[in-house]
């Protein structure tokens, strides 16, 4: 039996808990795709993963720096390595990585990553530079699917609206209390630990469920955070760091930002930068398969679009692709660092673009628990992206936490998805009923991740240079978003300066 259909076997009572049942999209005049859009391929990663990183034959070309990958982390490395010879390696056909865009009748959606905190410091003097345009969201832009209605604003002016037993309810008024304190900027959560106080490191020390208990919250409290963690990182927060957990939550209530098409604003900036870089060029459709270091320069080996496996010298290699996979190519990183990449556990999303015969009333953003449509953004609804020809876009994600998640993803159909999500969206935005047009599916594969509490000492371990091997991985912070990502770029390129000095 192939690894595929035993995978498809093994999942068969998992996908149950990842893919709830509901009522058939075809009930609702839907007819869903029968395939996967193929937005990421990973049939040499996986082939990688079971088989090892294969041969590596002598290189045919040398650069004074190779960067492995064309995420927002890699990319920032890239530019600012300017003006020496760098080259970009990317395994898909465009560049961008978690950060990507579509376009669907002149509105721009995001392939990923979207929402953030805006030009905050210190990282305003970088995305203005870039020429970055940041859209703020007001809190009635944020709501929640709660007894039977959507609830706008849920953590503020909607908090009585949620149907709560009175309970849970006096429950949550004290979580965000508890939530807004963390956003002070003296005794808060800061994103670099080290800026943290004693109380706020000590959250690190538990799991987000130990601190839902410690603070005594209700199963109904615990149930509707629980929702808003797993629309973030695509998990509960069962083996979540309480500290994690908390930063996240307490975003929430902080302003929150965002651009048309997400995250590929700042993709597309640093694309556009790197274009116009003397010395530095980008190769798309090529998969890195071995890295290995020779003396003085390091190997990286490939396989092209054209199928041809060939390798390519450097001085110094920035690795802006996830841990899971960068321990299977690196030679020698994971003996080296035993018990360090087990710490990490990777969740995926199902992205589903959803067009709408006409444009309908429908928040920026919407948490849907328990329903497989999780989390259900409206793009059109930002100021001058909307389509030209009067229809609606929904983009929605839908979590996959861990291996058990991640395996049934991979081995669901895409029809089936499709018409439990048209259903779910029935239930939640009843407008979107009779008048989806087409929905097109695709897998956002490891972006994001779960680590549990003491992940320093794991982070610091798994993100220090190996020999003239950089890491440029987004989620060195211990979660995945546009601020690590571009901390870790600007770390790994000075790293990388020093090694060639």
């Amino acid at each position: 039996m192939d690894r595929r259909r035993f995978v498809a076997g093994l999942m068969a009572g998992a996908a149950g808990c990842w893919l709830p049942m509901s009522a058939s999209g075809r009930a609702l005049g839907v007819l869903p795709p029968a395939r996967f859009a193929a937005t990421d391929r990973f049939d040499v990663t996986h082939r990688v993963r079971d088989e090892g990183p294969g041969e590596q034959p002598e290189p045919d070309e040398k650069h004074e720096v190779v960067v492995v990958g064309g995420g927002i982390s890699a990319l920032t490395a890239a530019t600012r390595l300017a003006p020496r010879d760098v080259l970009v390696l990317e395994k898909e056909p465009v560049a961008g990585g978690n950060s990507r865009a579509g376009e669907i009748a002149g509105c721009r959606v995001a392939l990923g990553a979207f929402l953030n905190q805006g030009p905050v410091a210190p990282f305003g003097e970088f995305f203005a530079d870039l020429g970055v345009r940041f859209h703020a969201l007001a809190p009635a832009d944020h709501a929640t699917h709660a007894a039977g209605r959507l609830v706008r604003d849920p953590f503020g002016a909607g908090l009585g609206r949620l149907g709560l037993p009175a309970d849970a309810a006096r429950d949550l008024a004290r979580a965000t209390d508890r939530l807004r304190g963390m956003l002070d900027p003296e005794r808060g959560l800061r994103i670099v630990r080290a800026e943290n106080g004693p109380a706020m490191l000590a959250l690190d020390r538990v799991t987000l469920w130990d601190d839902y208990a410690t603070q005594g919250y209700a199963p109904a409290t615990r149930a509707l955070l629980d929702d808003v963690v797993a629309a973030r990182v695509a998990d509960s927060g069962e083996k979540l760091s309480a500290w994690i957990g908390n930063y996240l939550l307490s975003q929430t209530l902080a302003p929150a930002y965002t651009m048309a098409g997400g995250h590929a604003a700042v993709t597309e900036a640093l694309l556009d930068r790197l274009g116009r870089q003397p010395g530095a060029s980008l190769r798309c459709g090529f998969t890195v398969t071995r890295v290995a270091q020779r003396g003085e320069a390091v190997w990286v080996t490939g396989i092209g679009a054209d199928g041809r496996r060939r390798s390519i010298a450097a001085d110094a290699v920035v690795l802006g692709v996830p841990k899971l996979y960068a321990r299977r190519i690196v030679d020698g990183l994971d003996a080296a660092r035993p018990g360090v990449y087990g710490g990490f556990a990777y969740n995926a999303y199902l992205v589903t673009q959803v067009s709408l015969t006409r444009r309908i009333d429908a928040p920026f953003e919407t948490t849907a628990p328990g329903r497989l449509a999780r989390y259900i953004v409206a793009p059109d609804n930002l100021p001058g992206n909307a389509r030209h020809d009067g229809g609606g876009v929904l983009t929605v994600y839908s979590p996959f936490p861990r291996v058990a998640g991640r395996s049934a993803l991979y081995v669901a159909a895409a029809r089936d998805l499709a018409e439990r999500i048209a259903a779910d969206l029935a239930a939640v935005l009843p407008e979107t009923r009779g008048r989806i047009a087409d929905m097109t599916l695709h897998r956002w594969g490891h972006p994001m991740l779960t680590l549990g509490p003491g992940m320093d000492s794991t982070l610091d371990a798994a993100k220090e240079s190996f020999g003239r091997v950089v890491f440029a991985h987004s989620d060195s912070f211990g979660l995945t978003g546009l601020y690590s990502a571009v901390w870790t770029g600007m770390e790994a390129e000075a790293e990388t300066a020093a090694l060639l000095a």
